[in-house]
């Protein structure tokens, strides 16, 4: 005969129908008395304008045929004249050596460093010295800084042999030593060495734009300046990098002239370009074109933020017109009585009636002012009741 358990059946069939129960009492409460709220929060808002164009400045490629190159100025660096920018060796087996050389040498001064001053350290320090070492390199790697990486990661390892002892150390060196004169002397191994001519901001990356000038650019017509943002251009052979003069960089754009309709010769306009540059920029009006089909050409300029600006190029970017910055509020936050505009703020268990100030409509939110001063204003991190039931001020919300 075949068994049955009949409580195993009888309990699920249970827990289903307390959770509809559960479900039933809450959606019958949710439409009885429907409130929520939200945190008061300050919020920037901009009013702006979405363009594309070309960044120009005055640049120099540098070129160098044959040869193992390895570059020894860092990107974003300012290269003094006659600074070195890169060496020059006639094969690989040669800039291996080189490398090494280099290396073995920072980890020998390094080490020497340690040795010497390694009896007056607390040995506790040491933790919190890898520790930060750690995290720098982190933000070093996510960055992308190869050069800072490869001189925090070679800082972080010799730190490693002073957790042992003196001796430890002095035969860590007397191996550096050794391998380095098996070497020999790292500047005879190069082929030659690049200087710069000019001081200025080194790049490694080349676009094959360097050869564009501001003069060439200046006074360009709309269909002109939409003809060179098209444009495509390759990349000189056998590139090292490029230098970057003086302190003017430029923007040439196309835009809606009744965007900035209002601005004129001479005015300053603020400019975003993203996550390439998360500050916004300064720059002044050069020119305006003549319209074409309600479109002109914008010739900006700007002497600050140079090394930043030093990766954009074809680029697109934002106009800003202006900004507002408040408190966001929920739209259905937002009452009013004909004569002026009040939200309801839980303060302890009541709610309170605060009036505002509108600054922008956007759409599914209000941007209100906000004001310090204003002891019954509403401050960021006030809880705003966004929905209730017969709300007034001074009710007792439960």
């Amino acid at each position: 005969m075949k068994k049955t358990n009949l409580i195993m059946r009888i309990v699920p069939l249970a827990v289903f129908a307390a959770i509809v129960v559960y479900l039933g009492v809450y959606i019958v409460r949710a439409v009885d008395d429907p409130f929520s709220t939200a945190t008061a929060t300050l919020y920037t808002v901009y009013d702006s304008v979405e363009t594309r164009g070309i960044v120009v400045r005055e640049e120099e490629c540098i070129i160098y045929p044959g040869g193992m190159v390895s570059i020894s100025a860092d990107d974003g660096s300012r290269v003094a004249v006659g600074g070195e920018i890169a060496a020059v060796y006639s094969s690989e087996e040669d800039l291996r050596k080189a490398e090494r050389a280099a290396f073995l040498a920072s980890q020998a001064e390094y080490l020497d460093a340690l040795a010497a001053g390694r009896e007056a350290d607390n040995p506790i320090d040491y933790e919190a010295k890898i520790k930060s070492l750690v995290r720098q390199l982190r933000g070093q790697l996510e960055a992308r800084s190869a050069t800072q990486a490869s001189d925090t990661a070679l800082e972080l390892k010799t730190l490693a042999f002073n957790t042992g002892s003196n001796t430890s150390i002095e035969d860590q060196l007397a191996d550096l030593n050794r391998e380095l004169e098996s070497i020999g002397n790292p500047s005879s191994l190069r082929l030659t060495t690049i200087y710069a001519g000019r001081s200025g901001i080194f790049q490694s990356a080349v676009d094959g734009w360097e050869s564009l000038r501001p003069e060439d650019v200046a006074g360009l017509t709309v269909s002109q300046t939409e003809a060179l943002i098209k444009e495509t251009r390759a990349v000189p052979d056998s590139a090292v990098g490029k230098l970057i003069y003086g302190e003017k960089w430029y923007f040439l754009t196309l835009v809606d002239e009744k965007e900035v309709s209002s601005y004129d010769k001479g005015d300053y306009i603020s400019i975003s370009f993203g996550h390439w540059m998360p500050d916004e920029v300064r720059m002044k009006i050069e020119s305006k074109s003549d319209p074409v089909d309600g479109r002109i050409t914008l010739w900006l300029s700007c002497t600050r933020s140079l090394s930043d600006a030093s990766v954009l190029r074809v680029q697109t970017a934002d106009i800003i017109r202006s900004s507002y910055d408040g408190i966001r509020v929920p739209r259905r936050a937002l009452h009013t009585d004909g004569k002026e505009d009040f939200v309801y703020v839980l303060t302890g268990l009541q709610a309170e009636r605060k009036t505002v100030t509108i600054l922008l409509d956007a759409g599914d939110f209000y941007i209100i002012r906000s004001e310090t001063g204003r002891v019954d204003a509403v401050h960021a991190g006030d809880t705003i009741i966004v929905t209730g039931k017969g709300l007034y001020d001074g009710k007792v919300v439960k």
